[in-house]
């Protein structure tokens, strides 16, 4: 994993357990939209660093296949809980 000097910073700052959404939000806030920086950090697979680049990143950015890929995996998710909820009360 080859962070930029920025993306490393962050991604040391909120690779924690102590690390609480509050302190994203306060972190986001600061970066406001940015997108490169948010592909950066979300190659790290890092639950924090995730959630952080679901904030900074410009939405009209993000690839619309990547996005009808999404809503059909979710659709698929919801379906299967669905159906799995169903047997569980039966």
């Amino acid at each position: 994993m080859d962070l930029s000097p920025k993306a490393r910073h962050i991604y040391t700052q909120i690779h924690s357990e102590d690390t609480k959404l509050g302190d994203l939000r306060n972190i986001a806030k600061a970066i406001k939209k940015d997108h490169v920086l948010a592909l950066e950090l979300w190659s790290t697979a890092a639950f924090n660093t995730r959630q952080l680049v679901i904030l900074i990143m410009d939405k009209k950015k993000y690839p619309e296949g990547v996005r009808l890929t999404t809503s059909r995996n979710l659709l698929k998710l919801k379906r299967i809980n669905a159906i799995n909820n169903k047997t569980n009360h039966s």
